[in-house]
């Protein structure tokens, strides 16, 4: 386990400078220009030159790279072109705001799509099983963009529930965390049902259930502990998909975290935030998935044994 450990970590800066070099390459190659962005369109030639040579953007594609790269070997992101701040601490200060959206979102989403993936298996009747089997097509399949506008119409702007848009408490938390919670439960609900039904044949369900053990026994320890595996998988991928910031949901609800903050450096080609933010939620998503493969070592003994 020590020695997978150590691989995986000397693996990051490797996919750090990859990850970083596609980036830089893809920011350059879309049309647009940082500084026209900054002069506004009337900016005469002389003046988007000078704000060229300011920023370093007139230099060859590798030495802008060589440079950013020194940025990084010293532990800094850059500055943003349009507000002079420190890349880092701007997503220092906004990274709570994307955890909290996440926390909340998966605490919905976990063990509502649990429950029912559960109730999907072990339903008596199939005209119910099929009715939640469509609901949970239905939230996989639908955009988060639109299922964030019908939330905000629905509870913000008719039954005034909820404030449409802005950062603050539960209050403003609860639409943002509901729309991504949606996808995240379906998602859920259907490995979930997948998986346990494929448990359901197995044959020490039968001999449990033939020794006559309470049923919520047999449920939660011989079904759900075998399908922690693929279910702490997708809940893994899900949660670190929302740390790495939510961009639709965070713009639609104005709230004020990372997802929002990329979006916004995006479209103003504000190369050093884009970059920045990439490469945090990539290393975010590194983590996530390595203390996934690190939990199933404890879920399954096996795992240790390989």
């Amino acid at each position: 386990m020590n020695r997978y450990l150590l691989k995986r970590l000397a693996a990051i800066p490797l996919l750090a400078i990859g990850i970083t070099f596609l980036v830089f390459l893809l920011m350059r190659a879309i049309p647009g220009d940082p500084a026209l962005a900054l002069a506004g369109e009337k900016a005469g030639a002389a003046a988007l030159e000078n704000i060229r040579r300011e920023l370093g953007t007139d230099r060859p594609f590798l030495v802008q790279y060589a440079g950013y790269l020194g940025l990084l070997a010293r532990g800094e992101l850059g500055r943003s072109y349009f507000t002079n701040r420190p890349v880092a601490r701007d997503i220092v200060e906004k990274f709570p705001n994307t955890l909290a959206l996440a926390c909340a979102a998966m605490a919905v989403a976990v063990p509502i799509g649990v429950l029912l993936g559960l109730f999907m298996t072990l339903a008596r009747s199939r005209m119910v099983e099929k009715a939640v089997s469509i609901v949970t097509m239905a939230g996989v399949s639908l955009p988060v963009f639109w299922i964030g506008l019908v939330l905000m119409f629905l509870l913000s702007l008719k039954l005034r529930l909820f404030p449409p848009s802005g950062t603050g408490d539960m209050h403003y938390l609860a639409l943002p965390a509901l729309t991504l919670a949606l996808p995240a439960l379906a998602s859920v609900a259907r490995i979930t049902k997948t998986v346990t039904t494929d448990i359901m044949r197995h044959q020490f369900m039968t001999t449990a259930r033939a020794k006559g053990i309470a049923r919520w026994r047999v449920v939660l320890v011989h079904l759900l502990r075998n399908a922690l595996i693929p279910l702490v998988t997708v809940i893994g991928l899900d949660f670190g998909s929302y740390l790495n910031g939510a961009v639709l949901t965070e713009t639609i609800f104005g709230w004020d975290g990372v997802g929002r903050y990329a979006m916004d450096a995006i479209i103003k080609r504000d190369y050093p935030v884009v970059m920045g933010t990439v490469l945090a939620g990539t290393m975010v998503f590194v983590g996530i998935n390595l203390a996934v493969d690190l939990l199933y070592s404890v879920l399954d003994p096996r795992v240790r044994k390989r």
